[in-house]
């Protein structure tokens, strides 16, 4: 259990980083007063970390269900947490 722990800190970490720069970039959206090319980097920034964040589930699901997750699959979560659970 205490590798699953360690893992779950490790995806905890690489998601908060991520929504991080998806929140405060989406907080600096509401704003009004910006110009379309700053508007422009800022929507990037977002996507950016959304690819990010989906390369990292990627990879962490790959390391527990090699090939799985390619593309990434909603179906193939109820696998992986047993597979987790079982370690």
């Amino acid at each position: 259990m205490s590798i699953l722990g360690r893992m779950a800190c490790w995806i905890s970490h690489d998601m908060r980083h991520s929504l991080t720069a998806i929140y405060a970039n989406a907080e600096f959206l509401e704003r009004h007063d910006m110009c379309a090319n700053l508007r422009a980097d800022l929507l990037l920034e977002i996507q950016k970390a959304a690819l990010e964040m989906t390369e990292a589930l990627t990879h962490y699901c790959n390391s527990v269900v090699p090939d799985a997750m390619t593309p990434l699959s909603v179906n193939a979560f109820p696998s992986l947490l047993r597979k987790l659970l079982r370690q």
